[in-house]
């Protein structure tokens, strides 16, 4: 995104909340794992689950994305100018994209009444019920390239980020 959006160009983001009812629900379902120990802003770090390059860390979005100022502070040529929380019961009931799960079909009247709650929920305790974060970040207009992405592959680090613990039920 960094070279294709132009200054003042938008990106919508739309992705997990690794809540704690998101992480049980993940861990019931054995489909996806988290893991809060990578460093996402190092260029060299493996943030999915090592020896697996189809996996997921559905907590990547939450060490992007809670502390703003490091956000901000790590790639500089970005704002985040958006930051919501959403969904709970909503995505509990849909049935998932992925892994198609049980969902009960409900009329729009009930789903309406669902998304007032949800938004209740996660906008009051996102660390506990929002499962779903949106993020817009814009591109400055004075682009900065961040510091991180000159760094040098690191063969100490690659090997420590092998060895980092995830949280997977088998």
């Amino acid at each position: 995104m960094e070279r294709i959006l132009k200054p003042g160009g938008r990106l919508i983001i739309q992705e997990v909340n690794a809540s704690l009812t998101m992480r049980i629900v993940l861990r019931l379902m054995r489909h996806e794992g988290y893991s809060y120990e990578p460093d996402v802003f190092d260029p060299d770090a493996i943030c999915n689950m090592p020896g697996d390059p189809w996996s997921a860390n559905c907590a990547i979005p939450n060490l992007l994305f809670d502390d703003r100022k490091n956000f901000e502070k790590q790639l500089p040529s970005w704002r985040m100018i958006h930051s919501s929380f959403r969904e709970f019961f909503g995505m509990l009931n849909s049935g998932g994209v992925i892994a198609k799960t049980f969902c009960i079909p409900l009329p729009a009247w009930l789903l309406h009444v669902i998304h007032g709650v949800d938004t209740t929920l996660a906008t009051l305790f996102p660390k506990l019920f929002a499962m779903q974060r949106q993020i817009v970040l814009e591109k400055r207009r004075i682009g900065i390239l961040p510091a991180a992405a000159t760094s040098e592959p690191k063969a100490d680090k690659l090997a420590a980020d092998r060895s980092q613990s995830w949280r997977r039920a088998a």
